[in-house]
């Protein structure tokens, strides 16, 4: 979207929310690692911290305030698509 790619946290993949399924194959092969997600306030990425709970992840984490916290703290974004 064209908020991730203003900036992002650098190694985040962009996942559009309408396409956003915590039961996914992909998604499944790292059910038990950390998975952190982030969005561009902090709002999207607790409900889809909370899906993907539901869906039997360990370790979810979401960055509260989002990007834009994220860049009031002066840490470094990636630009771009990837």
């Amino acid at each position: 979207s064209g908020d991730f790619e203003k900036g992002h946290v650098i190694g985040s993949r962009n996942v559009v929310m309408s396409q956003f399924d915590p039961e996914n194959k992909e998604l499944a092969k790292v059910r038990e690692l950390p998975v952190a997600v982030v969005c561009r306030n902090g709002t999207a990425s607790a409900g889809a911290a909370g899906r993907l709970v539901k869906a039997g992840f360990k370790n979810v984490y979401w960055l509260d305030g989002g990007v834009a916290a994220w860049q009031s703290a002066e840490l470094p974004l990636a630009r771009g698509r990837a």
